[in-house]
């Protein structure tokens, strides 16, 4: 399961991954060395309620051609209540669907999805949470600090997904904001309360931030304006290359 949390007027965006790295047919290169049950992806895009507000047209024309479109009962505010609609996916993919993994990017990020799957066939099956993940947070307000994988892309093995979701309320109601951190915390509290082990594997190779390095595509995630993705995806479907532009 691949979730990414968009807003209704991000149509063209979606639009434009559904065609381009979130549809695996679309792949010339990479693919080649996967079984099938690593080929099997679901896209998941969260969105929140409006308040006192009718969805676009548009939006609903999307809804009724597209079945990857998910409404949690979360006003749509952004940053606000992104950590809630992670959750919330978290719950609903569990209750939804059979899947190996849960993954997390953005609809700002293309997503090296053959390097992706490669990755999460090598990756351990249980106890796993991965991605840039040698990031911080806590040590304020009573809080413990942690570590925590980047919201830009960082993936989970069903089972953590599950613990994080079964953990008392008090773990679900917090007062900061960032739902990459927020999931970190979830983590932690999982591995103390449930006394097992994870694995949290920080990739130096997951995340690249700051655009395209020239040279290989060697990233699984890479942050970009949506209106270049598919012109590099073309680009690294072809020559296996990004050039500098």
């Amino acid at each position: 399961v691949v979730m990414i949390p968009t807003t209704p007027n991000h149509i063209s965006i979606r639009n434009i991954i559904r065609g381009s790295w979130g549809n695996v047919s679309a792949w010339k290169v990479g693919m080649d060395n996967l079984d099938a049950e690593y080929k099997s992806i679901k896209l998941m895009w969260v969105i929140g309620a409006l308040k006192d507000q009718e969805y676009p047209e548009e939006f609903k024309e999307e809804i009724s051609k597209n079945n990857d479109i998910y409404i949690c009962d979360k006003i749509d505010e952004h940053r606000t209540v992104l950590k809630y609609k992670v959750l919330w996916s978290y719950m609903r993919a569990v209750q939804l669907f059979d899947f190996k993994y849960f993954v997390k990017t953005d609809d700002d990020i293309l997503v090296n999805l053959p390097l992706l799957l490669s990755h999460l066939k090598d990756s351990p099956r249980s106890h796993y949470y991965g991605g840039r993940c040698g990031m911080g947070y806590g040590g304020f307000g009573g809080y413990p600090k942690w570590r925590y994988c980047s919201g830009g892309g960082y993936y989970m093995s069903k089972d953590v997904v599950e613990h994080a979701i079964s953990l008392p309320p008090q773990y679900h109601r917090v007062p900061f904001r960032p739902e990459d951190a927020y999931t970190g915390y979830l983590v932690r509290w999982a591995i103390k309360t449930q006394k097992f082990k994870v694995t949290i594997a920080t990739n130096k190779k997951a995340l690249s931030l700051y655009g395209y390095k020239c040279g290989p595509w060697e990233y699984i995630f890479y942050h970009k304006e949506f209106h270049k993705m598919q012109k590099h995806f073309d680009m690294i479907t072809v020559n296996k290359t990004v050039k500098c532009v």
